[in-house]
């Protein structure tokens, strides 16, 4: 896997910083605008133009939905189904990591940061 795709609830807290750690990480990372929502929080200096600016710097692409779903190879997405329907992918163990692996990852996503 070499690219992810991001999108939900506040788009400039929560979803910032997973995409943002995912770039860290080497992912290419795809931020959908239209299936996500931001909330300024001028309190803590969190503001969601300067999220995605920020973002852009550190090489987030933000895209819309429909330039994923006709991106995405239909012959890829016909095979991913028909796996989903024969249950597949449930029986396919999750990838390992060791307990400090982990949690030197909940760390570092949990770290304070200065936007």
């Amino acid at each position: 896997m070499t690219a992810v795709v991001v999108c939900g609830i506040a788009t400039n807290i929560c979803c910032f910083f997973a995409a943002s750690d995912l770039c860290a990480d080497g992912f290419r990372v795809l931020m959908v605008e239209d299936a996500s929502a931001g909330i300024d929080v001028p309190e803590a200096n969190l503001y969601q133009e300067a999220a995605k600016a920020e973002g852009r710097e550190a090489g987030i692409e933000y895209v819309l939905l429909k330039e994923i779903v006709t991106a995405w190879p239909k012959r890829q997405l016909r095979r991913d189904n028909a796996a989903h329907r024969q249950g597949s992918y449930r029986d396919q163990k999750p990838a390992a990591a060791s307990g400090k692996a982990h949690a030197n990852q909940l760390r570092r996503r949990h770290r304070p940061r200065t936007v």
